[in-house]
């Protein structure tokens, strides 16, 4: 969002400019839910498409099957963004928790995210979490 559009929100009426509606427009964390129902090993799972310029802060995976070796592992395209998050356990949830790739995690406005998985059996819901840059 512009300066321009953020103090056009802030100042459309008393009630925006005193909540500074523009503001919270502007920083407002960024959600997106995929869930996992059919395989994704041999074909990615397109999750989202960034609507804006964007870094992913965290990235959470919560398994609805169980499947030995489970794992997601969230893609900017084609490449990771972190190392595979377990998803091997019914009702397990799992942060995105090393081998983070920078510049996987920042996003352009069209970029794609895909989701991969170690198995076909491998179900889950992934959430991403991430900030407008």
């Amino acid at each position: 969002m512009s300066e321009n559009n953020r103090a056009i929100l802030n100042d459309m009426n008393p009630t925006a400019e005193k909540v500074k509606l523009g503001d919270m427009a502007a920083y407002a964390p960024v959600i997106f839910r995929k869930a996992i129902t059919a395989a994704a090993n041999s074909t990615a799972l397109a999750a989202f498409t960034a609507p804006f310029a964007m870094r992913i802060v965290d990235i959470i995976v919560e398994a609805t099957a169980t499947v030995s070796g489970g794992t997601v592992t969230p893609k900017k395209g084609t490449t990771a963004m972190c190392t595979a998050i377990a998803c091997a356990a019914d009702k397990a949830v799992t942060h995105m928790s090393e081998g983070a790739f920078v510049a996987a995690l920042e996003l352009a406005a069209g970029d794609v995210v895909n989701l991969s998985t170690a198995n076909a059996e491998d179900r889950g819901i992934v959430t991403f979490i991430g900030v407008r840059l």
